[in-house]
């Protein structure tokens, strides 16, 4: 499968983020599946902003989308605000995941479980689920930003099949290690294709890494992006999975390898 992971500025408006993924998806024809960002729908930041995002916000920005996804006739998994209507949860405002196939027709909505002490966090309730979907005979796992850095969660979806791990994210330049060491050791420790969508730039007080990146089962790099918006493309060989976890069967090995209490 041909996969792209959208990098794009943080300060932008979601119509001009639209805009920009309108274009970005005509001059990399064809892609099968493309990951944005988290809270694409109304960025990271302020928090007024997301705040102000409601069910008929984010109705309005969950149909340009799909309207988008039908003309290119590509999946989109992208951050949004989710009212209580996706798969998982009890209801109320959540950061979420939202995977929609080619015909623009939701498949998942996967809630945030790990809420960093962040103001904006303050928003939303957390998930408990771990999301994990069945997508053109792929099975995806869904993951939001906090999510990946608790192994936890990334080896749930690799036991419950994931073979592709999409993480929209927004992740500050304070914290580089995320983007450059965790992401690629989550890949490594489970056999599985992790893909990471950042922002870049400043905005609202905080500059953003970038360096979205996509990774191969065995960690390393299939594409990474410097610090400035772009669209990274991958073609990702399933074979790599099983090659992988034939010479390092860590799904296998963790329950008898666990240290006793």
């Amino acid at each position: 499968m041909r996969l792209g992971v959208l990098q794009d500025a943080a300060e932008r408006a979601f119509d001009d983020r639209l805009a920009r993924l309108d274009a970005a998806l005509a001059a990399h024809r064809p892609l099968d599946l493309v990951l944005c960002p988290e809270l694409f729908t109304t960025g990271y930041g302020p928090y007024a902003r997301v705040a102000a995002h409601d069910e008929a916000a984010a109705r309005t920005a969950e149909g340009a989308l799909a309207a988008l996804a039908r003309r290119h006739r590509v999946a989109l998994v992208y951050g949004t605000v989710d009212h209580g209507t996706g798969d998982h949860g009890t209801g109320g405002r959540r950061n979420a995941a939202r995977l929609i196939d080619r015909h623009g027709r939701p498949l998942a909505c996967h809630a945030k479980r790990a809420l960093p002490p962040f103001a904006v966090e303050t928003l939303f309730a957390p998930g408990t689920a771990t999301t994990v979907v069945d997508w053109e005979g792929v099975r995806l796992g869904l993951l939001v930003c906090f999510d990946v850095e608790f192994p936890e969660n990334v080896r749930a979806a690799a036991r419950a099949g994931a073979e592709l791990i999409l993480v929209p994210t927004a992740l500050w330049d304070r914290v580089p290690i995320v983007a450059r060491k965790v992401v690629p050791v989550r890949a490594y420790e489970n056999g599985v294709f992790v893909a990471y969508a950042n922002y870049c730039g400043a905005h609202a007080g905080e500059t953003y890494l970038g360096e979205s990146v996509v990774c191969a089962p065995d960690g390393r790099d299939l594409a990474r992006a410097a610090d400035t918006p772009t669209l990274l493309t991958a073609t990702l060989d399933r074979d790599e999975i099983a090659r992988a976890r034939q010479f390092l069967p860590f799904l296998e090995l963790a329950t008898t390898t666990a240290a006793a209490p």
